[in-house]
């Protein structure tokens, strides 16, 4: 069985964009776990200097002996996962006069304050991205934007400015295509007792009726062209 689930932790790449960071970031901690340096990532467990001599015949210095290997695996894991210049840079400019060769917990350290930036403008802009998105396109799927807004809410979540799934759901049904009039003018009556969950049902089986209803309109046009 470990020998099955150590086939399936295969690296996950980083885009180095800011809407994959969460799961990214929560895949390689669970990957860190897994392969036993999630607290060197954290800064939980010193690692020994790169110059220090250590001895394995030495019982008291095996935890220093398997920190170093696990800051070398978890620091190679990290550069290798990156495939653009920010995040790597993140990670490339981790070096310390006591690790040289990269610090596993330096590089973690630069890539949240990369991507998950916790100032004051940080958290106005994500508030203004999630007021200000819209559904403009009938099109594309209103799960695919309803989880863009999601994105946004555990980004402020970490910024300590929670949005409600209240105020979530209204914003959904103020900025959907004229296409869900009937659908919105339905659910707004049942908003007191309205899930989120239940919102993005009823969005899902409009949406399915909307593309339905154009597909049939297409093939109607072309035959009336024949």
């Amino acid at each position: 069985m470990a020998a099955e689930l150590e086939k399936t932790l295969k690296l996950v790449p980083f885009s180095g964009k800011q809407d994959d960071w969460r799961m990214w970031s929560r895949k390689f901690l669970a990957r860190a776990t897994y392969k036993k340096y999630r607290e060197i990532l954290l800064g939980e467990t010193a690692v020994p200097r790169f110059d220090a001599v250590l001895d394995r015949n030495n019982e008291d210095e095996i935890p220093l002996i398997n920190a170093r290997e696990a800051n070398d695996l978890a620091y190679s894991e990290l550069i290798l996962s990156c495939e653009d210049d920010v995040s790597f840079g993140a990670v490339d400019e981790a070096r310390t006069d006591d690790l040289p060769h990269g610090s596993a917990s330096q590089a973690w350290t630069n890539l949240v304050a990369k991507f998950e930036p916790r100032t004051t403008a940080s958290k106005v802009k994500l508030r203004q991205d999630f007021f200000q998105s819209r559904l403009e396109d009938v099109n594309r799927h209103p799960d695919e934007w309803i989880a863009d807004l999601e994105r946004i809410r555990q980004h402020l979540i970490g910024l300590n400015s929670p949005i409600a799934d209240d105020d979530l759901i209204i914003h959904v049904l103020n900025n959907l295509p004229i296409e869900y009039e009937t659908v919105v003018e339905r659910l707004e009556k049942e908003l007191d007792v309205l899930l989120l969950t239940e919102l993005r049902e009823e969005l899902r089986i409009k949406y399915d009726r909307i593309m339905k209803f154009k597909k049939m309109e297409g093939k109607n046009k072309v035959k009336r062209l024949h």
